[in-house]
This record gives C-alpha cells, structure tokens and sequence, in this order.
C-alpha cells in the first residue's frame, strides 16, 4: 500500500508563520499595555502614599499650635511665611518656655540629590528631627486665615492654615508628557512643567484649634 508522504506547502508554512506572528504580536501587545498600566499605577500610588504620609503629620500637628493648657502666654506661632509654618505647642504639659520637641517647624527644603532627569530633590521637613518627612515635593504653599477666613499677616489673628502641596513622581515615565498648570489656594501657578513627571496637587486647610483661646 502506498503511503501518504504529503508534507505541509510553502503557502501553509507561510499562513502558519503569519498567524503565529499575529498572535504573539496581540499577546505582547497585552503584555505590554498592562506592564505600562503598572508602572503608572505603582508612581501615582508612591507619590499619593509619599505626600499623604507627610501631609497627615503636618495636619495633626498644625492643629495643636498655640497648645497652651496651663495658660503660661508661651505657646503661639512663632513665624508664618509662604513656605514655612513655624509654631510651639505644650505637648509634654509640662507648662512655663517651650521645651524640647515642643518647636516645630515644616518647611520645603533641598535634599541635595538629583532624581534620574538630573532635577533637583525637593521635601517637606520636620523639626524637631529635621529630616524629610516626604519627599519629591515640589512645591509648598501656606496661606493663613483669620477666624473671618480672611488672609492676614498678623501672627495673633491666625485661626487657620491652608496647605497647598505639590507633590511629584520619584521616576520619570518616557511615555508620559505633563503640560499641565496647578494652581494654588492663592492663586500662584506652577507649571507648566513640560517634562516625563506625574504629580499631584492637594489643597487642605487646617483649623488652628488652640490659637485665640487665651485673648
């Protein structure tokens, strides 16, 4: 009996090969749309985790300025400017001067390192410590209130505290281009940027909840 020696035709191997090509080229595709979903999902969850982190301990210490529960007049705000909140607080009530961990200071300040686009690092610091309680931030913006929610200047007149931060992605993405502008609870713009970095801006205000208690 004759046996059937047929293999597969030119044309056959071809239209295999092309479907084949096809199909891996979906499946990278696939492949490559989640591994960019990822990245995004992994810099704004950083950034958001980063900046909340810092933004939280600022709050809850901000809300404790002036804490003055023995009425001794030397617990109130020291120094307010745009980008650094300066105040004392009786967290050990212990009463008389200020004393140690009872200044505290957040500012914006240079980490003095470079992220991979050679930029400069930026963080919000805390003292007592003095070191970064979040970083990639950058900007700060403190604007102050009184108890009618009018800006004011006067150290004796604040009630509140309107934080705006501008906070930044650790890495840049080459597939991202960010043109935006951001304004903040003043009005002041930052950006445009025009560069791979995603951010975030958040606006919060923060009751001074001890300030005036004593006038």
């Amino acid at each position: 009996m004759l046996q059937d020696k047929r293999g597969f035709t030119l044309v056959e191997v071809m239209v295999a090969l092309a479907i084949s090509g096809i199909v891996l080229a979906s499946i990278y595709s696939a492949f490559q749309s989640q591994q960019n979903s990822y990245v995004v999902q992994d810099q704004v969850t950083g950034m958001q985790q980063s900046v909340r982190a810092g933004l939280d301990m600022m709050i809850r210490e901000i809300r404790l300025a002036g804490y003055d529960p023995d009425g001794t007049g030397e617990y109130n705000v020291l120094a307010a400017t745009a980008n650094s909140f300066n105040f004392t607080a009786d967290v050990n009530d212990d009463g008389g001067v200020p004393g140690v961990g009872e200044t505290f200071l957040y500012e914006l300040y240079d980490t003095g390192e470079r992220n991979d686009a050679n930029q400069i690092i930026f963080g919000l610091r805390r003292t007592p410590g003095g070191s970064a309680v979040a970083e990639n931030i950058e900007q700060l913006e403190f604007v102050y209130l009184d108890e009618d929610n009018n800006v004011t200047a006067d150290l004796d007149e604040i009630r509140s505290v309107v934080i705006s931060i501008l906070a930044k992605a650790e890495r840049p993405d080459r597939n991202f281009f960010n043109p935006q502008l951001y304004v903040s609870f003043s009005g002041t713009i930052w950006g445009p940027y025009n560069d791979n970095f995603r951010r975030r801006l958040l606006i919060q205000t923060v009751n001074c909840r001890n300030m005036g208690l004593g006038s």
